[in-house]
């Protein structure tokens, strides 16, 4: 096989920054989405106290796992990628600072 153009050995980073893009888009919708917290305040409103978003990754994985599958009856290679995480705001406690 001629990779001379690194198509092949290219495919596991292409695919771990799609999973980064996708941890993005995740954190950013719910930035501009202007989701209620617990308390029923708007994350930007003019009475929160200014909120955070956490973003909790499963078993504390934060590198997409790749996984990588040889063909025995076609010469092929498949690739999996995949990452479990979740992001939701939090209410204003995780960034309040009190008075000491």
């Amino acid at each position: 096989m001629n990779d001379d153009v690194n198509a092949i050995s290219r495919l596991p980073a292409m695919e771990g920054n799609a999973m980064r893009r996708a941890i993005n888009r995740a954190v950013y919708s719910i930035l501009t989405s202007n989701p209620n917290l617990s308390d029923g305040i708007a994350l930007f409103h003019a009475t929160s106290h200014g909120d955070t978003i956490d973003l909790t990754f499963l078993q504390g994985e934060e590198a997409p796992v790749l996984e990588r599958m040889q063909g025995f009856e076609v010469d092929s290679v498949k690739y999996k990628v995949r990452q479990s995480f979740a992001a939701a705001p939090i209410d204003f406690r995780g960034l309040y600072q009190g008075n000491s």
